[in-house]
């Protein structure tokens, strides 16, 4: 009897995990995934697409992205907000959005939202999408379970593929964000005062951020640290 091994997704790049996941959730149904997440140097409700899979269905995902529907829900807690609804819903007198008549035309019919909520109102968003509407109602939680599970490590990927930062600068913002100061920080890496404030610098550049406080949020909002 071969037993295979568990994979180690931590090892893999963003499209592989992508991948695996989808033929996991493909039991429950789902087609296809979407992950959203915030413009660093945009509004809170402009949103951008960190990644789909299958990645044929990119242009209906950044339908998606610059749709008013769904967004940050502002709920006072952390914990994920889940949602599932037809496609092809939309408000009463509303014409539907774009995105809901382009996945509609690749035969999609429902759809499940979960929001991973980010400081500053932000928020990162995966959409399942499911071409057997019952299916998909019936088995959402388990397609949302698998969500919760596979998130850590999707996030992590998505911050090694998206960040523009260095390694230091990184580990800079990361011991900021723990409350050490520059000097601090200086000790624990072993460098001098100055060149922890000049990968800060560094930081603040590379994201628009005013502040050392800005650069650290937008590191969270991209999940590099």
């Amino acid at each position: 009897m071969n037993i295979q091994a568990p994979i180690n997704f931590d090892s893999l790049p963003l499209d592989f995990i992508l991948n695996a996941w989808l033929e996991e959730l493909q039991v429950q149904g789902v087609e296809a995934v979407v992950i959203l997440g915030p413009q660093v140097t945009g509004t809170a409700s402009d949103r951008t697409v960190f990644a789909v899979h299958p990645p044929r269905f990119v242009f209906a995902a950044k339908a998606l992205a610059k749709s008013a529907d769904f967004g940050p829900t502002g709920l006072l807690t952390d914990a994920p907000a889940v949602h599932w609804e037809l496609i092809e819903q939309a408000q009463a007198g509303a014409d539907p959005a774009r995105w809901r008549w382009l996945w509609s035309a690749y035969g999609f019919l429902s759809v499940v939202r979960v929001e991973f909520t980010l400081p500053g109102h932000r928020a990162f968003e995966c959409f399942l999408m499911s071409k057997d509407a019952t299916k998909m109602e019936a088995r959402c939680a388990m397609a949302v379970w698998s969500t919760l599970s596979i998130w850590p490590k999707i996030r992590r990927s998505i911050g090694q593929v998206r960040s523009p930062l260095t390694e230091r600068e990184t580990e800079c913002l990361r011991l900021a964000l723990e409350g050490l100061t520059a000097r601090e920080t200086a000790d624990r890496l072993e460098c001098g005062e100055r060149t922890v404030t000049y990968f800060i610098n560094n930081a603040m550049s590379k994201f628009s951020a005013a502040n050392k406080l800005a650069a650290i949020q937008r590191a969270i909002w991209l999940g590099v640290i």
